[in-house]
């Protein structure tokens, strides 16, 4: 059985970001405000764990 790759959060770092980027994009638009607000709010998740995590 393979063993699972080791994924390290500053990894994710650069694809949060642009997700985050995207959706703050999409929430400039009339029609896809809720999904754009849904897709920031997912991309900020990864750099506000990090934040914590240095914090302690």
């Amino acid at each position: 059985m393979k063993k699972l790759p080791n994924i390290q959060l500053s990894q994710l770092m650069p694809y949060a970001m642009a997700i985050a980027g995207v959706g703050f994009c999409l929430m400039q638009t009339d029609d896809w405000t809720n999904i754009g607000a849904i897709v920031f709010s997912l991309g900020l998740l990864p750099p506000a764990v990090l934040v914590s995590r240095y914090k302690d």
